[in-house]
């Protein structure tokens, strides 16, 4: 099984500030650089896959029962 993450940071006030036009290929370098994605991966089996679409499904019901009453 394989779960990705990417985790880009906040644009820093000063770039923010300087609008769209003046943002240009360097900002763009200096964000890319500072992002973080992680690719992870980790055996299974069929079994532990079924729980835990099991599992997944039973909180998705749990939390629909929960907005209904309080709705």
């Amino acid at each position: 099984m394989y779960g990705a993450v990417l985790d880009k940071p906040k644009q820093p006030v000063a770039v923010a500030a300087q609008g769209k036009a003046a943002k240009g290929a360097a900002a763009a370098a200096t964000q890319q650089a500072s992002s973080k994605a992680r690719v992870i991966r980790t055996e299974t089996s069929a079994a532990v896959l079924s729980d835990l679409v099991m599992r997944w499904k039973a909180f998705k019901d749990d939390v629909r029962q929960v907005r209904r009453l309080h709705v």
